[in-house]
């Protein structure tokens, strides 16, 4: 394929591919607030019934902050794809990456190692996006912290279940 502006083409679809991150990431972070915001007011309650609600909003919770985890995972591998797409034009046309401008500002520790794709080919269009500390970006984050908080507010309920007090 030869296409002056392919360059331009691979950074308008990383840029809505980050898009898509963020405006979810937004979103997730809405819900949690709300559902936090629900846990407190049923904590603060004199409900009989609260700790089968608390229960409710971990289940749930836990769930947001999953498919969260599920979206960054995802749209990193397809920031990835679209790397390997432009890694393959840079070296099918015999152009140099200094040809272009940056298609990505971004460093490649951002983007999700491979160590857990089983297939070869991914293996290989995914090698050039290799990470050690990529785990660090808030974007990561942000839903790892609200998994962890669900799965303290779940432990804390258990625990009044259980009339264990700290």
């Amino acid at each position: 394929m030869q296409n002056d502006d392919y360059d331009k083409v691979i950074r308008n679809l990383i840029e809505k591919e980050t898009d898509i991150v963020d405006t979810r990431i937004r979103w997730s972070f809405l819900m949690h607030s709300v559902l936090l915001t629900a846990y407190w007011k049923v904590a603060e309650s004199a409900n009989e019934n609260k700790i089968i609600y608390i229960s409710i909003l971990t289940i749930v919770g836990v769930c947001f902050s999953i498919s969260s985890l599920y979206t960054v995972w995802s749209s990193e591998r397809a920031i990835a794809f679209i790397l390997s797409k432009w890694n393959n034009y840079i070296h099918n046309n015999g152009y140099s990456y200094d040809d272009f401008p940056p298609v990505w500002a971004g460093s490649t520790e951002t983007i999700n190692n491979c160590i857990d794709v089983k297939s070869e080919r991914k293996k290989k269009r995914y090698k050039n996006i290799y990470f050690h500390m990529g785990g660090m970006s808030m974007y990561k984050v942000i839903p790892r912290s609200f998994l962890f908080v669900w799965f303290a507010i779940f432990i804390n309920c258990l625990c009044q279940c259980l009339h264990i007090h700290f």
